[in-house]
């Protein structure tokens, strides 16, 4: 997929996210964010796989932030290069201001927070490892399922300072469901195997991946001594209301549909003309204003216990 149009992805999936965050796990956050605010200041803050810095900018207009240090990283330099623009576009129609102080830091001061802002293009362990620093919240949206939580859950509860808090919002967890139905059993087992596509990516060799992040975390989170003081479903429903979709939420349903074919295109498993039928039928049903897409994620508030 084009840069670009990874960028509108990200971009008309925000009002989907917008509406699937659990709540509950929300507000927890605010609370525990502005109790931790109260007795330091500023935080540390890293959020991971951050693309354009949706996330950051939710969190501002719902004030949720105290005073910080703000690390956006992602491993896509596309993102990353585009996340002061889309930024700066933000501030601008808050009329909040947003600076540049030097490469890859910036500053937001919103009336009720300061945020110094680091922007990078690394990957989370490499990152990790390189800066040595400890952070008092860590913020992984939508992207923990590309992970090995096994490997992965260890090293991100190290990068913690003692009572740091962990907020890990839309963890899928292995449901993806199309309606109207067509070719039920055809598509039964096209998504089994795509959530098995999943469970067997590798990167540099070793396991990346899980489609059921989500009811996973439970049992990660408290191996690794991490109390769960929140969690709850987050799942994106997308639907046609009075026959046309919110937003820019068709070109995410698209998207949707083309990650399943192109993660499916060549599978051994899969008749590639039925693949193509079925790709044509759901973009149709999109563009007609008919497709409804549900898909079961979790979120997660926790706390690394001294």
């Amino acid at each position: 997929m084009e840069q670009n149009d990874f960028i509108r992805y990200l971009l008309s999936k925000k009002s989907v996210d917008d509406r699937a965050l659990n709540l509950r796990v929300w507000n927890k956050l605010k609370e525990t964010l502005r109790k931790k605010g109260a007795s330091k200041s500023p935080l540390r803050a890293l959020e991971i796989g951050a693309g354009i810095g949706t996330m950051l900018t939710r969190m501002l207009d719902d004030d949720l932030l105290p005073d910080c240090a703000y690390c956006l990283l992602d491993i896509n330099e596309g993102n990353i290069q585009a996340a002061p623009g889309y930024l700066a576009s933000w501030a601008a129609t808050k009329h909040i201001a947003f600076e540049k102080h030097g490469e890859n830091f910036y500053s937001i001061s919103t009336p009720s927070a300061k945020i110094n802002l680091e922007i990078f293009f690394a990957d989370i362990f490499d990152f990790i490892t390189e800066q040595n620093t400890k952070w008092d919240v860590l913020i992984g949206h939508a992207v923990l399922d590309l992970f090995d939580l096994s490997s992965a859950i260890p090293a991100m509860k190290a990068a913690l300072n003692p009572e740091g808090i962990m907020y890990f919002s839309i963890n899928y967890d292995g449901h993806t469901i199309f309606e109207p139905q067509i070719n039920p059993l055809f598509e039964e087992n096209l998504l089994y195997l795509y959530n098995q596509s999943m469970d067997e990516r590798l990167k540099d060799g070793n396991p990346s991946g899980d489609s059921q992040a989500g009811r996973h975390l439970f049992s990660h989170l408290k191996d690794q001594g991490i109390e769960i003081l929140a969690a709850g479903s987050s799942d994106w429903v997308v639907f046609p209301g009075s026959g046309e979709y919110l937003h820019q939420e068709a070109e995410f349903l698209h998207h949707l549909i083309d990650t399943i074919y192109n993660e499916m295109k060549d599978h051994p498993k899969i008749n590639q003309a039925e693949l193509g039928h079925w790709t044509t039928e759901r973009k149709n049903q999109i563009d007609n204003g008919d497709l409804v897409c549900i898909v079961h994620q979790l979120d997660f508030l926790g706390r690394v216990n001294i």
